[in-house]
C-alpha cells in the first residue's frame, strides 16, 4: 500500500491531468488581519448553511475569506472540511473537474491532520467526481483507494472483547461451583427403595 503523503500527491497530479488550462486570475490584494481557527470553524458552518439555502455564491465567499488563514496556520481541520464544501459547491454547479481538484485537496488536509473518516468521506467525492467528469480510469484509481485506505481503518480498529454471562463472578465462586458439581457426580446413587404392599386381611 502506498504512504498517505504519496497518494495524495498521486491523486492532486490526476486532477491536474484532467483539468484544463486556466485563466490567470488576478491578483489577490493580501488581507490586513487574520481570523481566529474559531472564527473560521463558524465560517465553514454558515456556509453549510448557505448552501443548504441554494445561495452558492455567499457560501463561496465564506469559505473562501478562511482558507487562506487555514492554510498559513496550518489548521488542517479547516482545509479539509472547507475545501470539501469547495467541492461540494463546485458538484451543485455541475463543474466535476473543480469538484475533484477540492476533493483531492480535502483529502491531503485531511491525510496531514490524520483523520481518517475525513480522509475516507474525500477519496469517496473524489470518485464520485471522477466519474461526472468522465475520467473512468481516474475514478477508477480513486475508488482503490478509498477501499485501501478503508481497509487500513478497519485494521487499526481495536476488537472490542466480550465477556461471556457464564463467566461472571469472582475465582472463588466458580472454584467453589466446580467442586460441588464434581461432589454430586462423584457421590454413589442411593438404592432404589422397593415399595411396600400393604396387607390383605
Amino acid at each position: 500500500m502506498r504512504g498517505p503523503a504519496l497518494l495524495a500527491v498521486s491523486l492532486l497530479g490526476l486532477v491536474a491531468c484532467t483539468a484544463p488550462p486556466r485563466a490567470a486570475a488576478p491578483a489577490l490584494v493580501a488581507a490586513p488581519t487574520t481570523v481566529s481557527h474559531e472564527q473560521a470553524v463558524r465560517a465553514l458552518a454558515d456556509a453549510r448553511q448557505l448552501i443548504e439555502r441554494h445561495d452558492y455564491a455567499r457560501a463561496r465567499a465564506r469559505v473562501t475569506s478562511v482558507l487562506a488563514d487555514a492554510d498559513r496556520w496550518e489548521w488542517f481541520d479547516v482545509v479539509a472540511d472547507g475545501q470539501f464544501l469547495q467541492g461540494e459547491l463546485a458538484d451543485r454547479l455541475r463543474t466535476p473537474r473543480e469538484a475533484a481538484d477540492a476533493y483531492a485537496r480535502a483529502y491531503d488536509g485531511a491525510r496531514k491532520l490524520g483523520d481518517l473518516e475525513r480522509g475516507l468521506r474525500a477519496l469517496n467525492a473524489l470518485a464520485n467526481a471522477f466519474l461526472d467528469a468522465g475520467a473512468w480510469d481516474k475514478a477508477r484509481e480513486a475508488a482503490g483507494a478509498a477501499s485501501r485506505f478503508a481497509a487500513g481503518r478497519g485494521a487499526r480498529r481495536p476488537r472490542r472483547r466480550t465477556t461471556s454471562p457464564r463467566s461472571t463472578g469472582s475465582p472463588d465462586d466458580s472454584r467453589r461451583r466446580a467442586e460441588a458439581t464434581s461432589t454430586r457426580s462423584s457421590s454413589p446413587a442411593r438404592p432404589a427403595t422397593a415399595r411396600r404392599r400393604p396387607r390383605s386381611s
